[in-house]
């Protein structure tokens, strides 16, 4: 193990997710029906998965490199802190996220119709929004409500292209 550092280790886990990145985001459809944040979540998530990834290297380098864990006790506890509470934090979070989404595929004279409806709780009561593609592209009216049911925002496309925005 002398070869290796913790610095080292960290280094190829951020490597290792890069190159899973680099590998993975040209696979990504762009005309995904989970809308146009996919790359985005994607990049996001690969983000927090390194993150927490380091939290646990940094523990277990903290055992296995013992000594140099002890020379530099201070950083090394300041760092597993930001990290460990960035870990907690989002699992706080992830357990506080109560909606759910609802995606549909028809054909309707050759055309394919997708649509996507967003509800604020799991029991599909209250609406969050509404989208709508016909072969791919934006199509018809995307609107997103308030809790109480209020229109927020209203986007009319038509074959891709924003008509209006209210």
């Amino acid at each position: 193990m002398r070869n290796y550092n913790p610095l080292k280790i960290m280094g190829w886990w951020i490597s290792l997710i890069v190159m899973i990145d680099l590998v993975a985001i040209p696979c990504f459809d762009l005309h995904v029906i989970v809308g146009e944040q996919t790359l985005w979540s994607f990049l996001a998530s690969s983000v927090r998965i390194a993150i927490d990834g380091l939290f646990v290297l940094g523990i277990l380098a903290s055992i296995v490199y013992f000594k140099q864990f002890k020379r530099f006790w201070a950083a090394n506890c300041l760092i597993l802190l930001v990290l460990g509470l960035s870990a907690f934090r989002d699992l706080a979070n992830a357990a506080s996220i109560k909606y759910i989404i609802r995606e549909r595929i028809d054909s309707i004279g050759g055309c394919m119709i997708r649509s996507r409806t967003e509800y604020y709780s799991l029991e599909r009561n209250k609406v969050r929004s509404q989208c709508y593609w016909k072969n791919d592209e934006k199509d018809s009216v995307w609107t997103v409500y308030s809790e109480t049911g209020s229109v927020l925002e209203q986007e009319h496309y038509k074959n891709g292209n924003l008509i209006s925005k209210n």
